[in-house]
């Protein structure tokens, strides 16, 4: 028998390696690199109820609010959400972000205030697809 290593687990009566370990081992020892996907930017992004907009093909997303040396940053998560009624802009005053997102050349998005957006990244990893945004200044538009 192969001799074992002090660090791989050891069945006690048997002294091979465990089924804990041999799982471990065809789970991650052998195991592809993950790597993200690139999808697509959504062509708009519509505010539906407070903390959730919807693009194009009625996905919602979910966005979080950072500021980050003084700019403005929103992440969004894309998850399946049971929505609730739409909202008018009426009933969502006052509200921090933009109703509306509109992609734009160069990886930007132009908010319905018409502020751009740099995209900073868009990935989808592991079925999570997430989107961070940041606010451009005047001078980089």
């Amino acid at each position: 028998m192969a001799q074992l290593s002090g660090s791989e687990d050891k069945d006690p009566i048997y002294g091979e390696i465990s089924l804990k370990a041999s799982i471990w081992n065809a789970k991650y020892a052998m195991a592809e690199p993950h790597r993200p996907e690139r999808p697509s930017n959504p062509d708009r992004l519509w505010i539906w109820e407070k903390n959730v907009y919807l693009d194009e093909f009625r996905r919602s997303w979910l966005p979080i609010v950072n500021k980050n040396n003084g700019k403005l940053q929103v992440t969004f998560r894309q998850e399946d959400i049971p929505l609730g009624h739409g909202m008018t802009p009426s009933q969502l005053k006052p509200y921090e972000l933009p109703l509306m997102w509109q992609l734009y050349p160069g990886d930007r998005y132009r908010s319905s205030d018409s502020r751009f957006w740099k995209i900073v990244y868009h990935v989808k990893s592991k079925g999570v697809e997430d989107m961070l945004l940041e606010e451009m200044d005047s001078d980089d538009e």
